[in-house]
């Protein structure tokens, strides 16, 4: 490295925040991708990951029909080390739609390669650069994703609590398109479409939801998904 890109970069890391962020952090678990490394080629492998780096790239053009401002989407961080993934993202309400969503259509892409997430999204504080991420919700969020063997990705308790002051119940089953028509609580419907109540009483992403066709090979997936369970 010559002297002046050093010390570019030395302004560069002295003139980075040093203190933390608050939002909602994923912590992703590639179930199966070990095995994935040891038997599917370099190329394979890298077609997958560059496929969960530029899935917010796809977002913004119009991949979706949800509407997150372009300015949560440029907030949001992707960092895949091994077989982890870390998502963080803003907090407020589109801060959690998207991570909800991300997280649903990533379990879908993944599945279809018949490697299933498991994880935990947390809220909190949280330090994140191009090169590092730590803090007490990254904390949180790996220790609920370690705290399963099921193939789900878990929201912290906090988070339903959150949810739960402004009326958010799991036994409703909310119509988008029908509440977005009547101009009715239309981000918590959005939030509650991705959002299922396991029978431990855990609340997980629901990456099988009805808002839209989130993934076209919805059908492959499950079947996939079927099998996986199968040969548990």
């Amino acid at each position: 490295m010559k002297r002046s890109e050093y010390e570019d970069y030395i302004k560069k890391k002295l003139n980075e925040p040093n203190t933390y962020s608050q939002g909602y952090v994923a912590f992703l678990d590639m179930m199966g991708f070990q095995k994935l490394c040891k038997y599917e080629s370099c190329e394979r492998i890298k077609a997958i990951i560059d496929d969960i780096e530029l899935f917010k790239y796809k977002f913004i053009n119009s991949f979706s029909k949800l509407v997150i401002p372009e300015d949560i989407i440029s907030q949001t961080t992707v960092k895949i080390i091994s077989d982890s993934i870390i998502i963080t993202t803003p907090n407020n309400y589109y801060g959690l739609l998207y991570i909800l969503y991300f997280t649903a259509t990533l379990h879908m892409m993944l599945l279809d390669c018949g490697v299933p997430l498991r994880g935990g999204i947390e809220k909190g504080d949280f330090f994140v650069t191009e090169t590092t991420i730590f803090g007490p919700a990254v904390i949180n969020a790996y220790q609920i994703e370690n705290s399963t063997t099921y193939p789900r990705v878990q929201i912290s308790a906090s988070i339903i609590d959150d949810l739960r002051k402004i009326g958010f119940e799991h036994k409703k089953t909310f119509d988008y398109y029908v509440n977005l028509k009547n101009n009715k609580n239309i981000h918590l419907s959005e939030i509650e479409t991705f959002i299922c109540k396991d029978f431990d009483d855990c609340y997980f992403v629901h990456y099988f939801n009805t808002i839209e066709n989130i993934a076209l090979f919805h059908n492959s997936v499950k079947k996939k998904y079927i099998a996986l369970l199968k040969n548990k």
